[in-house]
């Protein structure tokens, strides 16, 4: 079981907590060539506004009762792949969210320290 901060709402001017909501989420077993990565840090960008209203921008709109996406650091807890092993830092875009599955091409290896 984990946590992801979905968008429940658009936003009228600034964001506020209304606007999102922390919903417990399940982690389904891992698939070859995923793994599974418990969040450090997640970013809060500029980009991000944009995406929360309906409408046409350069970048598509967050969905509704989704978790927020973005950028995201980690440590790899479980993996299907040879790319990582348990303890590895990434970098991923999966963002707000305490534990990301995602496929293990889509993680970025960092550097310790």
């Amino acid at each position: 079981m984990s946590r992801a901060w979905n968008l429940v709402s658009r936003p009228k001017g600034s964001p506020t907590m209304e606007s999102f909501a922390l919903r417990e989420t399940h982690d389904s077993p891992l698939n070859d060539g995923e793994i599974r990565v418990a969040n450090s840090f997640f970013s809060v960008d500029p980009y991000m506004r944009p995406r929360m209203d309906e409408g046409d921008s350069y970048i598509a709109p967050f969905e509704l009762n989704e978790p927020m996406t973005g950028a995201a650091v980690g440590r790899v807890v479980e993996t299907r792949s040879d790319r990582f092993k348990v303890g590895d830092r990434v970098s991923h875009f999966l963002g707000w969210r305490d534990v990301a599955t995602l496929k293990a091409e889509d993680a970025l290896a960092l550097p310790d320290g």
